[in-house]
């Protein structure tokens, strides 16, 4: 499955793209036909939801958070680089490696990391307000999971 988002601008775009002109070629009723079923279905909600989340950057935190020296005097600067690398390396991983071209799909996703990782703890962890307020790193990436979709990336 592709990643990026696909919104009903997409198809007919896709759709005036595979208009054919008579006097330039002429195609079989069958063949037109299909054609047209080689364009995809905008994204429902679920797709767009399972495409905005970068899991992939998430796990890649969840499985190195651990292994950092936890009685390391710099593991809170241990923390804070590997937030940043895996925010910073975020739009990059998704426009070369899972071709998403639109910028607002590649702002939502990288978000998504920002929000998921500040649920996990990471460099937040060590903040005394988080310590206090652990409730909204519990509730803030549920609410960000489901409006997310709702939005259509266009650009």
């Amino acid at each position: 499955m592709p990643r990026t988002v696909i919104t009903p601008s997409d198809v007919a775009k896709m759709q005036q793209d595979t208009v054919v002109d008579d006097t330039t070629l002429r195609l079989k009723a069958d063949e037109i036909k299909e054609l047209k079923t080689d364009i995809p279905k905008p994204d429902e909600y679920l797709s767009r939801l399972i495409k905005y989340i970068p899991t992939e950057i998430i796990a890649l935190f969840v499985f190195i958070h651990p292994l950092l020296p936890t009685n390391d005097p710099d593991i809170q600067l241990y923390n804070w680089v590997l937030f940043f690398f895996c925010v910073i390396v975020t739009p990059f991983y998704l426009y070369r490696l899972q071709k998403v071209i639109k910028a607002t799909q590649l702002t939502i996703s990288t978000l998504a990391c920002v929000i998921w990782v500040f649920a996990i703890g990471g460099p937040f962890a060590y903040w005394g307000w988080y310590k206090n307020h652990q409730f909204v790193a519990a509730v803030l990436p549920a609410l960000y999971t489901f409006v997310i979709p709702i939005f259509q990336a266009e650009v």
